[in-house]
């Protein structure tokens, strides 16, 4: 099994990844050692889990060699990198004295046949490199090296490690990136090895390391599928200087070396690259969001130079059409069209960037407010997602006519209308489209929506302040707007066009008669998932006037929104008692809920702790429990402080639930067992849910009740000093000696320890 080694930071992971595929093309096992120069390029690799990758941190390969690390402070960042090429491999040796060969590879290098092909020229030798073989137009350049640092191959040999402590020693020495007699970087180093050391082997293949310096010193044909260089195979490519300058426009590098690009090495070698490329960049975008893909060496050419580089020939434009026919479809389009400002546009794009089925998933624009601007913020984002289509008003046209000409060009087989109020949980579109996928029935899919207490939070950060919640969808009650179906609806391609476009002149109220029209001739699902997070708004129009003259009244849900009031009381524990109890009700809570905790110790400890959990549920008071306020009264008045809510829960501040989506079983015993007015809940190491109606009532770790049973069940009187969890008992005693089912179930959980 073949074993190399490269390095790289997070700017560069994509072009690392690319030539990590390439070797997946030809090998069906390997090793690649990945030396991680940034951390955002390691936790990258960490979430990626690649197999056949093996990640180096940098921090340790500068604790192994303290005289590199002694150097850094004295080189640019560039220099840096370059000094540490020898050490590298002398670490791998270390770590793993059973290696015989290793191959040092650039991450720009790109493989289109399998590496085995070089073994042949290394038998019984113990190290190779690889000559740069310069055009003879470009011969001049051998003042930076005879060859190239692209490929470099050691053996674990007395003899290759002997050529190895010397490289390095010269590196530390001096490594810059400038010409000094006989030395530049680490690559004119290369240039001694054969005159100094035996078992050196430089490389004659030609189609091994074919690069911008020999393109055109090269005859290239594409024959029987593959792609050949002087009659033999091109066994790998290095792409060194490829950039994009310009969104879709990428320079070759060939410019620096006066070369151009033939009908062959754009199809078959630069542009089956990009395709590659853009491949990766697109399933990581969201790992190296923000990276400088230009590279740090370079600064980024100029718009003279770029139109030179367009105009001779030397640059290259890749889109999807460029080496295959345009897709006739995708699994969705997203179509973005109402947003206010440049800054939600930008938001709303990198909610859509990161969403996990981005790479099968156009991005369609309605352009609105000052184009240029609009246009800035997609480019800015055309890196990480090359799939996105900006359509602008016409002259006279409403944005919602442009929206129809965006849809009717789209290629989705789903649709999916992006707006500014809205954004997403990184997986919604994708469960969204499986919805649709495995239930074809349907038209129309939705979920649910968190509210934020302000605007522009993200799904992932974001201060709940409710819910919106839709699970029976009224068709005889036409939706204002999209907001009133609880989420943002994804649809089949198909329907706009059955119900009919939008005319050039069509006003707003015609949305709403679109949507009267998908209600009433759409097969509509709901799916009790929180999709997004919405901004909850003050008031929503009472009326809205339809074409036809008709009023129709605002959206609404035909069976009322259920929520539960959890009260953690008892809370003579600790705040990281509570804390325990929290983090167990959120990750185990599906059911829409609001907290409230009632605490009488660290304040400021505990609201840190509350803050905390702010994004995963609705916590919306923190009563310190005077002693003058007797329990009971401090029941009524929480019990009646949340009116829309349905039902009441009191849980005990040491409790730690670990029975998933428990608050939903025990609301189902409440509304499904007859006669039912209260569940409690008993605590048990057990997977098994028991459920009983006639056991005497003991310890009371959760109740659950209808609000109007707490009320009616509490005495009359406010001064009572029994605990709560003595009024719970009180309530549950006497409402089954009134003959009402008071049911116990047993819960996965256990008590907080501290």
């Amino acid at each position: 099994m073949m074993k190399f080694c490269t390095y790289f930071d997070h700017n560069y992971l994509p072009k690392a990844i690319t030539l990590y595929r390439s070797l997946c093309d030809h090998l069906e096992e390997f090793t690649l050692f990945a030396l991680c120069l940034s951390p955002k390029a390691k936790s990258a690799l960490d979430e990626l889990n690649l197999p056949g990758i093996i990640p180096i941190l940098l921090e340790d390969l500068e604790a192994w060699d303290r005289e590199l690390f002694a150097v850094k402070s004295t080189r640019s960042t560039i220099e840096y990198y370059f000094t540490l090429t020898p050490s590298l491999p002398l670490y791998i040796f270390e770590k793993y004295p059973d290696i015989d060969w290793l191959h040092y590879l650039d991450s720009d290098l790109y493989f289109f046949q399998s590496p085995e092909l070089i073994m042949p020229e290394l038998e019984n030798k113990h190290c190779g490199i690889t000559p740069h073989d310069f055009s003879p137009k470009n011969i001049s350049l051998e003042r930076y090296g005879k060859f190239n640092v692209g490929l470099v191959s050691w053996r674990n040999t007395v003899q290759g490690r002997t050529v190895l402590d010397w490289y390095r020693a010269r590196c530390i020495e001096w490594c810059y990136d400038s010409i000094d007699g006989d030395r530049f970087a680490d690559q004119k180093y290369l240039d001694k090895f054969e005159s100094l050391f035996e078992g050196v082997h430089a490389f004659t293949h030609k189609g091994i390391n074919v690069a911008p310096w020999n393109l055109d010193n090269r005859r290239w044909s594409y024959e029987n599928d593959v792609l050949m260089v002087d009659s033999v195979p091109l066994i790998f490519f290095h792409f060194h200087g490829l950039k994009e300058v310009e969104p879709r426009f990428f320079n070759t590098g060939i410019a620096n070396y006066d070369c151009v690009l033939s009908s062959v090495t754009k199809k078959y070698l630069f542009l089956a690259y990009l395709e590659r490329y853009k491949s990766v960049l697109a399933d990581i975008a969201h790992l190296i969001f923000g990276a400088n893909l230009a590279g740090i060496r370079y600064s980024q050419p100029n718009a003279e130079t770029i139109l030179w580089l367009k105009l001779s020939q030397t640059g290259i434009e890749f889109n999807a059409s460029s080496i295959e026919p345009k897709r006739k479809s995708i699994p969705l389009t997203a179509v973005v069209a109402d947003y206010e400002t440049p800054e939600t546009l930008s938001a709303l794009l990198a909610d859509l960037v990161l969403q996990t089925i981005s790479h099968a998933m156009e991005i369609v624009v309605v352009g609105s407010g000052e184009i240029t601007k609009v246009q800035k913020v997609i480019d800015s984002y055309l890196p990480f997602k090359s799939e996105i289509v900006l359509v602008n008003p016409i002259e006279n046209e409403t944005p919602y006519h442009a929206w129809s000409r965006a849809v009717r060009e789209s290629n989705g087989i789903y649709l999916v209308n992006v707006v500014g109020g809205y954004r997403f949980a990184p997986t919604a579109f994708e469960e969204m489209v499986e919805q649709l996928t495995e239930n074809e029935k349907f038209d129309l899919v939705y979920g649910d929506s968190y509210v934020a207490s302000k605007a522009d939070q993200s799904f992932l950060d974001h201060i709940r302040s409710g819910y919106l919640q839709t699970s029976v969808y009224d068709s005889a009650i036409p939706s204002a707007k999209v907001g009133a179906m609880s989420g943002v609806p994804m649809w089949k391609h198909s329907i706009p066009a059955e119900l009919g476009w939008f005319c050039k002149n069509s006003a707003m109220r015609t949305s709403y008669s679109f949507w009267k029209m998908v209600t009433k001739s759409c097969q509509i699902v709901h799916v009790p998932a929180f999709w997004s997070v919405t901004t909850q708004t003050d008031s929503l129009p009472e009326q809205f006037d339809s074409e036809d003259g008709r009023n129709f009244s605002s959206p609404q849900s035909t069976e009322p929104t259920k929520f539960a009031h959890l009260l953690i009381h008892e809370s003579s524990e600790s705040p990281v008692a509570i804390e325990k109890c929290l983090g167990s009700v959120m990750a185990t809570t599906r059911f829409p809920h609001v907290i409230t905790v009632s605490f009488d110790g660290d304040k400021p400890l505990l609201q840190k702790i509350l803050q905390h959990y702010r994004s995963r549920a609705v916590i919306r008071h923190l009563d310190i429990t005077a002693p003058m306020i007797s329990p009971v009264s401090w029941i009524k008045e929480q019990t009646l402080r949340e009116p829309e809510l349905t039902y009441t829960v009191f849980l005990q501040s040491n409790t730690i639930i670990m029975q998933d989506d428990w608050l939903t079983g025990m609301i189902h015993v409440l509304e499904n067992v007859p006669n039912c007015e209260a569940v409690v809940g008993h605590l048990t190491s057990s997977n098994e849910i028991s459920l009983t109606t006639d056991q005497p009532i003991e310890e009371l770790p959760v109740v659950v009740l209808r609000k109007e049973s707490v009320l009616a069940n509490l005495p009359a009187y406010g001064h009572s000093l029994k605990s709560v969890r003595a009024h719970l008992k009180d309530i549950c005693t006497g409402l089954r000696l009134r003959n009402k089912t008071v049911a116990e179930i047993s819960i996965r959980g256990d008590r907080a320890s501290v």
